[in-house]
C-alpha cells in the first residue's frame, strides 16, 4: 500500500491517491512441510516436520553471515482441521489483512479476491483503492513538522477506585483506611483524600480474581459506606453490513439450498452414527403436543406468604449489594492462556475406547517457531473418520515476510 500526495510550494495538499503495489509475492516465505507416511488411519499419530525452505539461496546465507542474530527464523500458526466439517476460509487471510483490510476502511467482502494476479481482479482493486481509502496519518502536517501525538496512552496496568461517604448525610469522609485484600496480592491499604476518593493503581490479576475491600473511619469504626467505580468501557460500534453478505433468493432456489443443506447435514449425521452406538436417525410424522403446560415455578412460591411479598431479591442481586463498610469486588482481569487440548491414543487400551472422537478441529498451534537452521516437528492423533484433513500454516518471518500456505493429510 502506497500513498501518493502532491503539495504546492507552501506544502499545501493538492491531491492524494492510494495505490497497491502487487509484487507481494517477493514478500512471501515457504514452510517445507513433510508427514511421516503417505495415509493414516483413525486414532493414529501424525509427525508433522516443518522447516523453513531453503529456496532463498544465497538471502538466507546473508543473513546468517555476520549477521547479529543467530539465526534467522519465523514465528507462525497451524490449525488442522477436517475437510468434512469445515470449509479452509480463503476469503480472509494472512495476507489480504496484513497487506489489505487493515490499511482500509470499512467493508471489505472477500479481500482476497483482490490480491489474485489477473486483470480484472486488479481494476477492481484499483477502483477500491479510491473508494475505501482512508488516513492513518495526517501526511499534511507531519510534512510540516506538526505530527499529532496520543491523547490516551496504551493501558499498562488496572486501576481499582471508589469513594467513602458517611452513612447518615452521604458526606466524603477523609483520612479513612482502606483495606483490600485478594489471594495473589496479599493485603494492601490506602486511605482516602478530601473527596473521600481512594486508589489501588499498578494493578495486574488474572480473570476472576475477587478482592475484598473494607473500610473504616479515622477512628478505625465501621459506620461509613464505600462505593467502588465501575470499570469503564468504549461503546461498541457496529461496523457496516454489505447488502451481499444475505442475497436475496426465489423461492426455487431457496428450496434447492435448503434441501443441499438439510442433505449434507444428514449425511454428516449417518457418517457419525456409525460409529456411535447411541446415536440413531428416526424420520417421525409430524407431531401434535397437545398436554398442558408444565408449571415450573419455584417451590418456595408454594407458601402464602412467599406469594404475598411485593418485592423478591435473588441470590445474585444480594451478592452485588456493598454492605455498611465492605465490598468484593471481581474485575475483568487479563486471561491466562489456555492449552489446547488434543487427545493422546498412545496405548492400545486408549485406542479402543468406546468414547467416539468427533473433533472437527483436530490440532491447533499458535506458537510455532521456526529457524533456517533447524526442523520442527508437530505430533497429533487422528479422529475416528475417514477424512482429509487442512493444515492451515500463516504467519511472519523475522524481517517481515509473510506465509500462508495450506497442506493436506488423508486419514483412511
Amino acid at each position: 500500500m502506497i500513498q501518493f500526495v502532491l503539495f504546492d510550494g507552501q506544502m499545501n495538499p493538492l491531491s492524494e491517491r492510494l495505490v497497491f503495489n502487487t509484487n507481494y509475492d517477493e514478500e512471501m516465505a515457504q514452510v517445507e512441510f513433510l508427514t511421516d507416511k503417505e495415509s493414516y488411519e483413525k486414532r493414529e499419530k501424525v509427525v508433522v516436520a516443518m522447516s523453513l525452505s531453503t529456496s532463498l539461496g544465497n538471502d538466507v546465507e546473508q543473513y546468517l553471515r555476520g549477521n547479529a542474530i543467530a539465526a534467522q527464523h519465523a514465528h507462525l500458526s497451524l490449525s488442522v482441521t477436517d475437510d468434512n466439517d469445515i470449509s479452509v476460509d480463503s476469503s480472509t487471510t494472512i495476507l489480504s489483512s496484513l497487506l489489505l483490510s487493515s490499511e482500509l476502511k470499512g467493508y471489505i467482502e472477500n479481500p482476497a479476491y483482490y490480491l489474485q494476479d489477473n486483470t480484472a481482479s486488479n481494476a477492481a482493486l484499483d477502483l477500491l483503492m479510491m473508494t475505501h481509502g482512508w488516513r492513518r496519518y495526517n501526511v499534511p502536517e507531519v510534512v510540516k513538522g506538526n505530527p499529532a501525538y496520543p491523547t490516551i496512552p496504551f493501558q499498562e496496568s488496572q486501576t481499582i477506585s471508589g469513594n467513602v461517604k458517611s452513612l447518615v448525610l452521604s458526606r466524603p469522609v477523609v483520612d479513612s483506611e482502606v483495606i483490600i485484600m485478594s489471594e495473589e496480592y496479599g493485603v494492601e491499604t490506602a486511605s482516602t483524600d478530601k473527596d473521600g476518593f481512594f486508589a489501588f493503581q499498578e494493578l495486574e490479576f488474572p480473570d476472576s480474581t475477587s478482592f475484598f475491600i473494607q473500610v473504616l473511619d479515622r477512628r478505625g469504626r465501621d459506620n461509613v459506606q464505600i462505593v467502588i467505580n465501575d470499570e469503564q468501557f468504549p461503546e461498541p460500534i457496529d461496523a457496516p453490513q454489505s447488502p451481499h453478505l444475505t442475497p436475496t433468493l426465489s423461492k426455487g432456489e431457496e428450496v434447492i439450498k435448503e434441501g443441499t443443506e438439510s442433505n449434507a447435514l444428514i449425511t454428516k449425521a449417518e457418517q457419525r452414527a456409525k460409529y456411535d452406538e447411541e446415536m440413531r436417525l428416526i424420520y417421525l410424522d409430524e407431531v401434535a403436543v397437545t398436554a398442558s403446560r408444565i408449571n415450573r415455578s419455584d417451590p418456595r412460591l408454594q407458601f402464602y406468604a412467599n406469594t404475598a411479598s411485593d418485592q423478591t431479591i435473588t441470590r445474585e442481586e444480594i451478592d452485588k449489594m456493598q454492605i455498611t463498610n465492605f465490598a468484593v469486588y471481581t474485575p475483568l482481569g487479563y486471561q491466562k492462556p489456555v492449552e489446547f487440548y488434543s487427545p493422546q491414543y498412545e496405548t492400545l487400551e486408549a485406542k479402543h475406547l468406546t468414547i467416539p472422537d468427533y473433533r472437527t478441529t483436530i490440532f491447533w498451534k499458535p506458537d510455532v517457531v521456526i529457524s533456517y537452521d533447524e526442523e520442527v516437528t508437530v505430533e497429533f492423533y487422528t479422529s475416528d473418520f475417514p477424512t482429509i484433513y487442512s493444515v492451515v500454516i500463516e504467519g511472519l518471518t523475522i524481517d517481515g515476510k509473510i506465509i500462508r500456505q495450506v497442506e493436506k493429510i488423508r486419514i483412511e
